[in-house]
């Protein structure tokens, strides 16, 4: 299996995320039920019910076919919690590697919205760009969570549920691990450094492509023998 991978020295390292006046948690991705927003919003809601002074930013445009669901399901939240909800929109590099190393953490619920039994992310780049500002991930721990977040080291992998509710309690005790951490920035900065840069993408290609080449030079040279 070869990994996708990026250019990790597109994005700048961020050892600190910004100060307290205006600590956030990121949402990146499309709008859709699929990436998980709503579970986003409930888990900071969650948190700031627990006296936790935190908030999110949601940063990404709408998936096709999802504006009744952003109406519907995500607008009425923003309207009502508008001191801890901003959704940015879309967002072009620049502005990403902004929002993602002044992030405490990059939150990514694929799958969990509603009970986390449908909807598995075979991979998500999201992921990848947040440890590469050094910004730890909070993920539910299925699909491909397990071999892109190393728990507790770059990130927390959230035990799925199939009740919401679980999902979100669970969601934000990960995200307070991840706040009192001292170390996970700079493992997450490291881990993507060696693990996610585009030039290991690259060396595994060709790792690949050597041995099918050795692998039909072997076979032509047996078709010959015989």
């Amino acid at each position: 299996c070869v990994y996708n991978g990026i250019r990790v020295d597109g994005f700048s390292y961020s050892p600190k995320p910004v100060g307290d006046s205006d600590a956030y948690i990121l949402f990146m991705g499309r709008i859709c039920p699929e990436k998980g927003p709503l579970l986003a919003i409930k888990t900071v809601i969650r948190m700031a019910d627990r006296g936790i002074e935190i908030r999110l930013k949601i940063a990404g445009g709408l998936a096709l076919g999802s504006r009744g669901y952003f109406e519907e399901m995500i607008k009425p939240w923003l309207d009502q919690y508008p001191h801890i909800l901003e959704y940015v929109g879309e967002v072009g590099h620049e502005q990403k590697n902004k929002l993602y190393g002044g992030a405490y953490l990059t939150i990514c619920p694929y799958g969990c919205e509603g009970g986390g039994t449908h909807w598995y992310e075979p991979f998500g780049v999201v992921p990848i760009e947040s440890m590469a500002c050094g910004t730890p991930v909070l993920i539910g721990d299925k699909a491909s969570a397990s071999e892109i977040i190393t728990h507790r080291m770059t990130g927390y992998r959230v035990p799925v549920a199939k009740k919401e509710d679980v999902l979100v309690s669970r969601f934000a005790r990960g995200a307070e691990v991840i706040m009192r951490s001292s170390s996970m920035r700079e493992h997450a900065r490291q881990d993507a450094e060696t693990r996610w840069d585009i030039s290991r993408m690259v060396h595994d290609y060709r790792q690949v492509y050597a041995r099918f080449l050795r692998k039909k030079t072997r076979l032509r040279a047996l078709a010959v023998s015989r």
